[in-house]
C-alpha cells in the first residue's frame, strides 16, 4: 500500500471512472470541483475557500474523487 492508497480500492475507483466516462456521468471529483466553483462566493476569505479545497483535495478525493456520483 503505497502512501496509504488500497491498491483494490483504487482499481475499482478507476474501472468506475472509466465506467463514468463512457456513460456520460459526473465522477466525485467532477462534482466537487463544479461545487467549489459555484460556492466559493459564499467563503468569507480567500483562506476559508483555499483551506475547504485542499481538506476535500487531502482526505475525500484520494478516496472518492474517481467514484460515480449517484
Amino acid at each position: 500500500m503505497k502512501r496509504g492508497i488500497d491498491p483494490l480500492l483504487a482499481s475499482r475507483a478507476e474501472r468506475s471512472a472509466n465506467a463514468a466516462t463512457q456513460a456520460g456521468q459526473k465522477t466525485f471529483q467532477q462534482v466537487l470541483t463544479e461545487y467549489y466553483e459555484d460556492q466559493k462566493g459564499a467563503w468569507k476569505s480567500d483562506r476559508e475557500r483555499k483551506y475547504f479545497l485542499k481538506t476535500m483535495q487531502r482526505y475525500v478525493t484520494p478516496i472518492l474523487g474517481r467514484l460515480l456520483d449517484r
